[in-house]
């Protein structure tokens, strides 16, 4: 089963690669009852497959998809879990490029994905950004 459910994944990490992420790619991957966080625990929840069609379509309007030296360097799972390692890097205009090391948690049932967790340093994004942390994701509601 591990391999299984990691290889979903994978997939599904795959169509966020590149200049432009396959939103659709991604969409045919997980439930309707998705649930997503783009970083625990400062950002808001996205609960369900249309808001998160949404949330995905407003990150690909702002930046590209992992670019460059983008890498996953560890998957592991068990019993419907899948963690991932990557290294992740962004161009978000402006000649900005962010690189950022990232931890996430998958949940996969029947096939499809049913959560997906990211935890990232938002303190090192905002200084590549010459930002505040408030500025670039402000605390959940």
């Amino acid at each position: 089963m591990g391999t299984e459910i990691e290889q979903i994944v994978r997939e599904f990490v795959g169509a966020a690669y590149g200049e432009r992420m396959d939103v659709d790619a991604m969409m045919a991957l997980v439930a309707d009852d998705f649930v997503y966080q783009l970083n625990v625990p400062r950002s808001t929840v996205i609960r369900g497959r249309e808001a998160a069609r949404a949330e995905f379509e407003r990150h690909a309007a702002m930046s590209t998809g992992m670019v460059g030296d983008s890498e996953i360097r560890t998957i592991v799972s068990d019993a419907g879990t899948v963690v991932m390692e990557r290294y992740d890097v962004n161009d978000v205009g402006g000649g900005t490029r962010l690189t950022f090391h990232v931890a996430s948690f998958f949940d996969v049932r029947d096939g499809l994905i049913t959560a997906w967790r990211e935890y990232w340093d938002t303190g090192d994004v905002a200084m590549q950004m010459g930002l505040d942390v408030p500025q670039i994701l402000p605390p959940p509601a």
